[in-house]
């Protein structure tokens, strides 16, 4: 699912752009670090600062798409049937 995706079903605020980028290059940055150091067998310290960018990247992210905070849109009226907290258990899969 997109980025645009979520934010649109969600109903959530405009993303923070520089945020966004700044996730993206922690995450990629620090897949590149595992997969090196998984090929050449380095120290477990390298695995660690690999684990921490990729932490550190999924949680910017989370901050950058403004999952936790209140939607910026009026929620239309549950139909029936519908599950009351949708939107509750879509922004918990991020948490």
């Amino acid at each position: 699912m997109s980025n645009r995706a979520v934010i649109g079903f969600l109903g959530l605020k405009p993303s923070h752009k520089r945020a966004e980028l700044g996730a993206w290059v922690l995450v990629n940055s620090g897949l590149v670090v595992l997969v090196v150091s998984r090929v050449f067998e380095t120290q477990p310290e390298v695995t660690s600062i690999a684990a921490l960018k990729l932490s550190a990247g999924m949680i910017l992210f989370v901050y950058a798409i403004r999952v936790l905070e209140p939607s910026s849109t009026r929620r239309p009226p549950i139909s029936p049937g519908a599950y009351p907290r949708f939107g509750y258990f879509l922004r918990s899969a991020y948490v």
